[in-house]
């Protein structure tokens, strides 16, 4: 076997042909034991019209040399210019070959990684992150002085961020003085509930006003104002604001526009969709119990999503992802009535006794297939009877 081969990471494109022959029962190709595998491990799907090779376990997307440096500066872009970890993750959702080493490899090209600021962090310190039990128990504000580039009227940042699911919200601030503040968290509270205690690194006085200004505009709310963070955890609030930074400066030069209290809910909306190593998951997923949504971006990969056209109906859309509708059918050329779009291409090579005994075949997949296979004897029976009459 080559080391462009089945058993290698990366495919070249000549072997992307031989594997799509393989899969589409060309009979010049020698039925060998890397015959026999391929046949067994990988299938061949439509996404957007495009037909490509998926792993049959996860269904993820096998891709060629050619192709990976693509999509991962996508991805890359996508989930805000994090790292290599972050990254990998993200391309991992849907590619199954592309390698921690080639994404290190473009990383470490990227122009906007480069020039990240590297921040300096005191030595000996232990970072003790809060541990929380319960959603919205402790909730952390902090403050980032944005004037000496002001973005018309706004010249700080609200980063507010929930403990235990590590949701971070941005938002525009005119100045930082406590009323401002006040009505910017007011709006938050209304939308994701208050927590119990509130705390700041800008100091419990001023922590102490907010919360009185919060009183002020919602009487029957009821905050603690919770202590300082103590120099052992610091570092986790100085690398959160950090995160923010470089995620805004790479945002505002991908775009080439200095507005950046625009930008901030992109970066939010990235901070919060890439994998978070405290929580084992995104932050999107903790707060809200399930996957991130992104339209059809949800169901299939990124670079299929330019052969749709945005707005397309739901008729168009159950095509495009291959969504059968099990109530309609249309007639054959004999008058018998057949599943429109339930019936796979290769339904008559379904064996279902030998999928029973196959670990590859989920049971799911198992199910469906003799879902589809009752009730399309079903309909040839009824036309048979019909027939018959």
């Amino acid at each position: 076997m080559t080391e462009t081969g089945i058993n290698s990471k990366m495919w070249s494109e000549e072997y992307e042909k031989k594997v799509i022959r393989i899969l589409q029962g060309c009979e010049s190709v020698t039925k060998n034991r890397e015959y026999y595998h391929i046949k067994s491990s990988f299938k061949l799907e439509k996404f957007a019209g495009i037909t490509k090779i998926c792993r049959k376990k996860d269904n993820k997307i096998m891709t060629t040399k050619t192709n990976a440096w693509q999509i991962i500066r996508d991805l890359h872009n996508a989930c805000g210019h994090k790292g290599e970890k972050k990254t990998y993750k993200k391309v991992a959702e849907h590619y199954a070959n592309i390698p921690m080493v080639i994404i290190k490899q473009f990383i470490e090209q990227c122009e906007r990684c480069t020039e990240k600021t590297k921040k300096v962090y005191s030595t000996g310190i232990v970072v003790r992150p809060i541990i929380n039990k319960d959603l919205n128990s402790r909730a952390q504000i902090d403050l980032i002085d944005y004037q000496s580039l002001p973005d018309g009227q706004y010249k700080f940042i609200l980063h507010y961020k929930e403990h235990l699911t590590k949701y971070s919200i941005l938002r525009p601030l005119i100045c930082k003085c406590a009323v401002e503040v006040a009505k910017e968290l007011l709006n938050i509270y209304l939308d994701f509930g208050a927590p119990t205690v509130l705390q700041s690194d800008n100091g419990k006085e001023f922590t102490a006003n907010i919360i009185k200004e919060l009183g002020t505009l919602w009487p029957t709310l009821v905050l603690v104002n919770g202590r300082p963070r103590h120099p052992q955890s610091q570092g986790s609030v100085e690398r959160a604001n950090a995160t923010v930074e470089n995620a805004l400066v790479a945002w505002m030069r991908d775009n080439k526009t200095s507005s950046w209290s625009l930008g901030l809910k992109f970066v939010q909306w990235g901070i919060n969709t890439t994998y978070h190593d405290a929580i084992k998951m995104e932050p999107n997923k903790a707060m809200f119990g399930q996957p991130t949504k992104l339209g059809l971006g949800s169901k299939i990969p990124q670079e299929f999503l330019a052969a749709i056209s945005n707005g397309i109906t739901e008729e168009n859309m159950d095509e495009i992802l291959k969504i059968p509708d099990n109530e309609s059918c249309k007639e054959n050329d004999n008058g018998h009535e057949i599943m429109k779009d339930t019936m796979p291409e290769n339904f008559e090579k379904y064996n279902i006794e030998e999928d029973i005994y196959n670990q590859e075949v989920t049971t799911d997949t198992l199910l469906c297939r003799l879902l589809v296979l009752v009730k399309y004897l079903k309909r040839i029976q009824k036309n048979l009877h019909q027939k018959h009459r």
